[in-house]
C-alpha cells in the first residue's frame, strides 16, 4: 500500500494522509481545503463509498473522516475496512451513532456532529491519529 506524507510545522500527527468521504460535495472541498492548509496529504476527497473503496485498493490512508452515509448508501462496509486496516476514522455526520437506525460500528470511531468548527475537526482526527480518542 502506499503511504503518502506531506511536510509541515504542526507536529507529527499532521504529516498524514487523510482520507475523506462526506455525502455533499461541499463538505467535501471544505474538509478537503481546511486539511491541505495544515499540511495533511488528502487522498481522496469523495462522495461515494464506492469511489473510496476503489482508491483503498491501492493506498492505505493514515486517518479518515467518514460520513455515516453517502451518495451510494451508508459507510457500514469502508468503517469495517478502515478498522480491519487499523486505519482510524472520524465519523463527521448529521446522523448520530445513537438510535436504532444507526449501525454500532460507526460509534467505534470518534464521532462528531455536523456542522463542528476547524479546531473541533483538527483536536478530532489529531485525537485518533495519537490514540486519545477512539
Amino acid at each position: 500500500m502506499k503511504r503518502a506524507h506531506a511536510a509541515h510545522t504542526l507536529g507529527p500527527a499532521l504529516t498524514s494522509t487523510i482520507l475523506i468521504l462526506q455525502n455533499e460535495r461541499l463538505y467535501a472541498d471544505y474538509v478537503e481545503q481546511m486539511f491541505v492548509e495544515l499540511g495533511f496529504t488528502v487522498g481522496g476527497a469523495f462522495c461515494t463509498a464506492g469511489d473510496a473503496k476503489r482508491w483503498l485498493v491501492d493506498h492505505e490512508p493514515d486517518v479518515a473522516v467518514i460520513d455515516a452515509e453517502v451518495q451510494d448508501g451508508d459507510c457500514i462496509e469502508l468503517a469495517r475496512r478502515l478498522k480491519a486496516r487499523g486505519v482510524p476514522f472520524v465519523v463527521y455526520s448529521t446522523v448520530t451513532p445513537i438510535g436504532k437506525s444507526a449501525h454500532p460500528l460507526l460509534s467505534t470511531g470518534t464521532f462528531l456532529k455536523k456542522p463542528a468548527n476547524r479546531a473541533a475537526l483538527l483536536a478530532s482526527v489529531t485525537g485518533v491519529l495519537d490514540g486519545s480518542q477512539a
